[in-house]
């Protein structure tokens, strides 16, 4: 079975990337995403994860991009539902979907970033909550990404390919009960302007660290 594979950086508003990333003696007109989609197809927005993206200003990104018709963006899900208060407020959640509206419309959403802290771990509870995560944003390319052991398992990996949900594994250093890289990941890419991560495809891998209660999709 044949995959496409993006390959982009995380973000594009950084000062120290003036220089080594972005010409130097570069203008006020200076565009650092325009000059970023001459180079990469995909990138993976920061901004999205601390508040939405108001509709007209994720409308402009897609016209920023014009230049390369392949490209796609990952929109980071914002943290009220990854971090705190981690709630599926009504509110909350068209707030989020009105801010994608255009990417989605435009056909350049690729994907939305579901980034867990280390912190949240594999509990039943857990999982009954990204299972109504996954229910509320069904419409979205989804993938997860977790940073605690104890989500390496079979049975996770096999609910998320039941829910279409693609798995997500950053390259960290592992402390303590920190997930792993992992043995079936198909791509590993690393910019050196921004965090490694690998993909893992949604089989079961060669091991598993636990057996977890899941919910059905």
């Amino acid at each position: 079975m044949s995959a496409e594979i993006r390959i982009g950086p995380a973000g594009w508003s950084y000062k120290d990337w003036h220089g080594p990333v972005y010409p130097e003696g570069e203008g006020s007109r200076f565009d650092a995403l325009a000059f970023l989609s001459g180079y990469f197809d995909t990138i993976e927005v920061n901004s999205t994860f601390y508040r939405p993206a108001r509709p007209q200003v994720s409308a402009s990104w897609i016209a920023r991009v014009a230049r390369n018709p392949r490209f796609e963006f990952t929109a980071k899900l914002w943290r009220h539902f990854t971090h705190e208060p981690r709630t599926l407020e009504p509110n909350a959640v068209r707030e989020v979907k009105d801010s994608l509206a255009p990417l989605v419309d435009a056909g350049k959403l690729g994907a939305m970033l579901c980034q867990f802290p280390w912190s949240f771990r594999g509990t039943r509870d857990n999982a009954r909550y990204l299972n109504r995560l996954f229910e509320t944003f069904a419409e979205y390319p989804l993938a997860l990404e977790v940073r605690h052991a104890s989500w390496d398992s079979p049975d996770v990996y096999d609910w998320l390919a039941r829910r279409g949900v693609t798995f997500c594994n950053i390259d960290q250093p592992v402390i303590g009960q920190s997930l792993e890289r992992t043995e079936q990941a198909t791509t590993s890419i690393d910019l050196d302007i921004g965090i490694r991560r690998s993909i893992k495809p949604l089989e079961p891998p060669l091991c598993g660290l636990a057996t977890l209660a899941l919910p059905s999709a």
